[in-house]
């Protein structure tokens, strides 16, 4: 899929769902997960609305975006994605069940949606 042809400079993320994510979110490094998020304008919603799903599977988890990059590709920013990692303290047999059970209920509903550009990921805590 080729990369949103407009630049953090003339695309906006609306303010709104902006905040809704940094108070959904952990975030690091935010000037990086806004500007990715303005070159793909798409994503904030979808990350809006798997926080729910989340949710169900994971009650209590805190959950952090990053934008990760693939070292291997050679066209710099094609690689790039948001990864939503998720932290439980579930042991990891019943973590992974559940992991399973919310990629099945949500990412049928999100796949033509994320472009690529999405992941989810567990950690253990």
């Amino acid at each position: 899929m080729s990369r949103s042809s407009q630049n953090p400079s003339t695309a906006l993320v609306d303010p709104l769902q902006l905040r809704e994510i940094e108070h959904l979110y952990g975030i690091t490094d935010y000037q990086q997960i806004r500007r990715f998020l303005a070159e793909h304008a798409f994503l904030p919603p979808l990350i809006i609305e798997v926080f729910d799903d989340i949710s169900t599977y994971f009650p209590g988890a805190r959950c952090a975006l990053q934008v990760v990059h693939d070292p291997d590709e050679e066209i710099p920013g094609a690689a790039d994605i948001v990864v939503i990692y998720i932290a439980t303290e579930l042991d990891p047999a019943r973590a992974l069940d559940r992991f399973d059970a919310l990629e099945r209920a949500w990412w049928p509903r999100a796949r033509a949606r994320d472009h690529g550009k999405l992941c989810l990921n567990l950690t253990f805590t």
